[in-house]
């Protein structure tokens, strides 16, 4: 499993477009750190594609989220114009292969979330 970790080497309001977790068949879980540092690094207005696996039901200390708690967090990390997530079609070898990188026997789907920056700075403010 990747984890993205936030290097800071890219000047803020860089990208016009970021795709994120496409590469199949790993799985990149976008933390919190995750995204906000992809709302930084993207230009306003700017487009952000996100590929993650979920799951039908989150469970207690689990890593994988819900399509709609993915959604919510990424409303909370700053990103707006979400579309609903759209389940990418992939072979039952790739769902396995995803499965076993995750170490998990739930039912995984890989969803795609489409959405924007707003046409301003984002700055979150987190309590460490």
């Amino acid at each position: 499993m990747y984890y993205f970790r936030p290097s800071g080497h890219h000047l803020t309001s860089s990208f016009d477009v970021i795709i994120s977790g496409l590469v199949q068949p790993q799985a990149c879980i976008h933390s919190n750190e995750t995204l906000s540092e992809l709302v930084r690094v993207l230009k306003p207005k700017g487009s952000l594609i996100l590929y993650e696996p979920v799951v039908p039901v989150a469970r207690e200390g689990g890593v994988l989220r819900t399509p709609e708690k993915l959604v919510s967090t990424m409303k909370i990390n700053g990103l707006v114009s979400l579309f609903e997530p759209n389940v990418v079609p992939l072979p039952d070898d790739y769902l396995r292969d995803i499965q076993d990188v995750l170490k998990t026997k739930e039912a995984v789907k890989v969803v795609q979330v489409k959405c924007e920056k707003p046409n301003f700075e984002v700055t979150l403010i987190r309590d460490n």
